[in-house]
C-alpha cells in the first residue's frame, strides 16, 4: 500500500522503471502530490505530477501550470521556457529519460488561425548547459 499517511484518499498517475510512484493525495479539501520511492512516501505540495523518467524527476501541474520537479525543488515551466505572450503551458503529462516533456499549452486570446483558449499539445526539449571547457573551445 503506497497511500500517504494521513490521506483521505489518493490515486497514482505515473511509474518509472525504478518502480517509483507519483500521484496525488487529499482530504479536508486539499490536494497534495506524492511520490512514493524504495517504501518512503514523499510530499511534492502543491505539484500534480503526472509522470516520472527513470532519474526520478517528476513533472505535472503546479499552482501556475505546467511544472518540474528535480532534486527537491518544484520549477514553474513557462518561467524556464521561451514562450511568452500569449501561449501558456498548461500541464506536462510525460517526461522521458533524455528529459523531453510533453503536454497541454494554450493559447490565450487567439493567434492567427487560432481561436482564444485553443489548447494545443507540446514538447519541450532540454538544451544542454555550457562549460567552460565547451566555451574555452
Amino acid at each position: 500500500d503506497i497511500h500517504p499517511p494521513g490521506a483521505e484518499w489518493s490515486a497514482a498517475t505515473a511509474v518509472n522503471d525504478a518502480g517509483d510512484v507519483v500521484g496525488s493525495a487529499g482530504g479536508a479539501g486539499a490536494i497534495r502530490g506524492f511520490r512514493y520511492s524504495a517504501g518512503v512516501n514523499t510530499s511534492l505540495g502543491s505539484l500534480i505530477p503526472l509522470g516520472i523518467n527513470t532519474a526520478g524527476t517528476v513533472v505535472g501541474r503546479g499552482e501556475s501550470g505546467a511544472a518540474i520537479h528535480i532534486d527537491g525543488t518544484t520549477y514553474d515551466l513557462n518561467r524556464l521556457t521561451n514562450y511568452r505572450g500569449k501561449f501558456q503551458l498548461l500541464e506536462a503529462k510525460g517526461i522521458n529519460d533524455r528529459g523531453w516533456i510533453v503536454g497541454t499549452g494554450a493559447y490565450w486570446g487567439g493567434r492567427g488561425d487560432y481561436p482564444p483558449h485553443t489548447q494545443r499539445a507540446f514538447v519541450l526539449k532540454p538544451i544542454p548547459k555550457a562549460t567552460k571547457e565547451a566555451a574555452a573551445d
